[in-house]
């Protein structure tokens, strides 16, 4: 039988499971073989139908894709991405209009769509434990934040008695008081203005008496006095006017004429000072010396011979440095009732107990004479001195910094964001701890000078425990020793004054003003150079836990970085206006081409065109309109997306940009007007604090308007890691600009001429900073521990004669020596 020609029909007949089965073929329709010439064909074995069909059937079983998959059903496979923008607008869709929503197509069975995010969801950074920040944030809000609550007030204004049964809610007011002296402490009393209306809850059957007395006409005059109004608010004015001396500012001529009065008054006092307490400091300490080793000293005040001179010349000494340091005895006993220890309290303290035992020894010569007590007014002096010379420190670290503030050199504050949702959103996916973002911000004004100069300091922190502790100690001790001595009442009290100067003589910790105040004016002067200012020690406390920074790009790039080497005009264009043109755009952006075309437009500064409708096209370049005419200035990709025809090829633009020189093109109206090719180069000294800062693993968040500035090429010109540096995209320029917008007043601890040099070292200088003081106290709390320990050993085995004042002395002296030593070679 001849062959049977088979169209499409036939085809999907044979695949349709549905079709029916045609009859088996026969024999003889079987086309003829070799063998059919000459000779019949053998007729095959019959077999059973469903055997010689079953091969068949059971490919005509199989599931036709024909007939389950029609051809409109046929997509792309749909693959949802997590936080995608069509993700949020169909869940957005779904919660607005949920009548309107479709049921999704199938998913095969290998695509796996994933549930919808959350459109609040705001991935947040988590605060770790061991953040310094966080645990001093939530300590500093509760003990800055006093709540009082007011009770319900009856219409006649008298507050009402609530039974158990009415238990109406209570409306709290919210009252923030800060103190001016010590930013950590809640004044123990609130003024009274601030109290003055409490809050009243007016029912409604008064409203309209109470309207009457609360509000005025403005569109007609009223009789009515302003203080007979119920509501008045004078805080503001109680803060300037109550506000001490030294938390002003210099905020007008004569605020600076009276701070830089006040601090050249401190300097020669204080110099002076400093003279006075060292000469007695070595000359009390030369005749306990001479007592104790036989050194050359007239025989009036020799103890072997005229003990009650000795005793009398000592105590003279005594109050001669009391006289010379009055302030500091006074605010120093002051501040220990307070409960407000610091470096003066430990300093009264040995002093005056000194003092004291002096006094009563004055009665009984014999008990120094013959070594049951001793005199340390040796090591009163000496304290009174370290401290004197802190303080000197302090008042020459303030002149130092007053010319540059009071001169407007250093007019950008150094400030942290306090916004933490902001500070997570822009250092989100740099660091993984608690977001700590230190940036620049100019400002007219500097507010609170001599309050930063003056803030407590480590060393006051460690006094302020450390004075209660041995206190304690030294009247235990004391009590302890005098009854297991009592002789007589005379002797006891006494020998129990003198245990008790003895305690505190070798719990003195000479030093401890020195711990801070020293790495402070040795960084002070290292700042002073690149024209920063670090006011004190709560500048340490407010930016030592800095862990990332940020900059615009003119910081990294300042001027003379970027170098104009050539530049190309296209068509009908002409140089003067190109230039003008990309001068106008690159000015106003802020970018840090704009001093390419400073040579160019020297004294013609007016001539810039005004620039509208500018737009920053991410990684591209800018865009604005000129007069009418839209100008781009960007990279080849810019153009290319805006469809600028004449570019040059490639090839031309490797050629012209040898060497790791950039291409940037201008356009004006759509057609290509000029190519600038500049050359960038890294600065010396932004390269220096770039390393400094990776070496610290601080990140730096660069704000850039230029197609020419990439992580890529910041970090080959400065040599340091990409994953340190991240761009702002253009979404986060707006908080960019409000962190770092200028303000008419601030009052930062430091204070930097703008540039990259000052504001980084600044900021590393307050880790190095703490990092001496903190080795500092620890070195001071080792001898003030040991120097307990070595009083209480001798008196446990009534050794008393050999808790000389000539041995304490010599123990101070080598203590400060390790202390100065340990903190001086400290790195700043």
């Amino acid at each position: 039988m001849s062959k049977r020609d088979l169209n499409l029909e036939d085809i999907l007949k044979e695949y349709d499971p549905n079709a029916p089965v045609e009859a088996a073929e026969a024999p003889g329709d079987a086309a003829p073989g070799p063998a059919q010439s000459g000779t019949a064909p053998t007729p095959p074995e019959e077999k059973p139908a469903a055997q010689s069909r079953k091969p068949r059937q059971d490919k005509l079983n199989r599931r036709a894709p024909a007939n389950s998959v029609k051809p409109s059903d046929i997509k792309k496979p749909e693959v949802s991405f997590i936080n995608s923008a069509a993700a949020i607008e169909a869940a957005q869709r779904a919660k607005m209009h949920p009548e309107q929503e479709k049921p999704q197509a199938n998913y095969d069975t290998v695509v796996m769509k994933r549930p919808a995010p959350d459109v609040d969801y705001q991935p947040m950074i988590r605060k770790m434990s061991n953040s310094t920040r966080a645990k001093e944030m939530q300590s500093r809000k509760r003990r800055r934040h006093v709540q009082f609550t007011y009770e319900r007030e009856s219409p006649n204004g008298m507050p009402t008695r609530h039974t158990e049964s009415e238990t109406p809610p209570k409306r709290k007011v919210r009252v923030v008081v800060e103190d001016l002296q010590d930013p950590n402490k809640v004044p123990d009393s609130i003024p009274e203005t601030f109290l003055e209306t409490p809050y009243q809850s007016v029912q409604p059957t008064e409203c309209v008496s109470k309207a009457e007395k609360t509000s005025i006409d403005l569109s007609a005059p009223r009789p009515e006095d302003p203080s007979e109004l119920d509501v008045k608010f004078s805080g503001e004015r109680i803060l300037l006017e109550d506000q001490p001396k030294r938390a002003r500012g210099l905020d007008n001529a004569e605020d600076a004429k009276a701070v830089r009065r006040e601090i050249f008054e401190l300097r020669s006092s204080l110099s002076l000072r400093v003279l006075v307490l060292g000469l007695l400091a070595v000359i009390s300490g030369y005749l306990a010396l001479a007592d104790s080793y036989g050194l050359p000293v007239f025989a009036n005040m020799r103890l072997a011979s005229s003990p009650r001179s000795y005793i009398a010349i000592q105590l003279l000494f005594g109050l001669l440095g009391t006289a010379t340091a009055a302030s500091v005895i006074g605010g120093g006993i002051r501040k220990l009732f307070q409960l407000r220890s610091d470096c003066d309290t430990l300093a009264s303290m040995t002093t005056v107990t000194s003092l004291a035992a002096a006094a009563a020894c004055l009665f009984h010569p014999g008990m120094v004479q013959n070594h049951v007590v001793h005199l340390y007014m040796p090591i009163a002096l000496l304290t009174l001195l370290c401290n004197g010379i802190g303080q000197l420190l302090i008042v020459r670290r303030a002149a130092r910094n007053f010319h540059l503030i009071a001169d407007r050199v250093a007019d950008h504050a150094v400030v942290c964001v306090e916004n933490e949702k902001r500070a997570e959103s822009l250092t989100r996916g740099t660091i993984g701890d608690f977001p700590i973002l230190a940036t620049m911000r100019k400002t007219e004004r500097s507010l609170d000078f001599l309050r930063y100069t003056f803030s407590t300091d480590l060393a006051d922190k460690f006094c302020r425990m450390a004075c209660p502790i041995i206190l304690v100690l030294s009247i235990v001790v004391s009590i302890f020793l005098s009854i297991l001595r009592a002789s007589s009442l005379e002797s006891s009290l006494c020998f129990g004054l003198c245990v008790f100067s003895m305690c505190f003589a070798a719990c003195a910790c000479a030093a401890v003003t020195l711990v801070t105040n020293l790495p402070l004016e040795k960084g002070t002067k290292k700042f002073i150079k690149n024209k920063a200012v670090m006011l004190g020690y709560q500048s340490v406390d407010d930016f030592y836990d800095v862990n990332s920074i940020m900059v615009d790009a003119s910081a990294l790039f300042p001027e003379g970085s970027v170098a104009l080497s050539s530049i190309k005009i296209f068509s009908d264009t002409k140089i003067d206006d190109a230039i003008l043109d990309a001068a106008s755009l690159t000015r106003h952006a802020g970018s840090v081409m704009q001093g390419l075309f400073s040579d160019a437009l020297v004294g013609k500064e007016g001539m810039l065109r005004k620039v509208e409708n500018f737009a920053y096209e991410e990684s591209l370049g800018l865009c604005g309109w000129i007069n009418n005419k839209r100008v781009l200035f960007g990279n080849r990709e810019l153009m290319t997306g805006h469809n600028i025809e004449g570019l040059p090829t490639k090839t031309k633009e490797n050629e012209l940009t040898e060497g790791g020189r950039e291409a940037i093109y201008l356009s004006v109206s759509g057609n290509l007007a000029a190519m600038f090719v500049v050359d960038i180069k890294a600065n010396k000294a932004v390269r220096y604090w770039l390393k400094e800062l990776e070496k610290q693993e601080i990140c730096v968040l660069v704000r850039s308007h230029d197609a020419i500035i990439t992580l890529n090429r910041i970090a080959q010109l400065y040599d340091i890691s990409q994953e340190m540096i991240k761009i702002l995209p253009s979404r986060m320029h707006e908080d960019y600009n409000t962190e770092t917008a200028p303000v008419k007043h601030s009052n930062s601890s430091m204070a930097c001429s703008g540039r990259f040099p000052g504001f980084v070292q600044l900021l590393l200088g307050a880790k190095s900073i703490r990092a001496a003081a903190c080795l500092g106290i620890i070195l001071q709390t080792a001898s003030a521990c040991l120097g307990m320990a070595i009083v209480l050993v001798y008196l446990s085995m009534q050794a008393y004669a050999e808790l000389s004042a000539s041995l304490f002395m010599l123990y101070h002296l080598i203590w400060t020596g390790v202390t100065l030593l340990g903190v001086g070679t400290r790195r700043i």
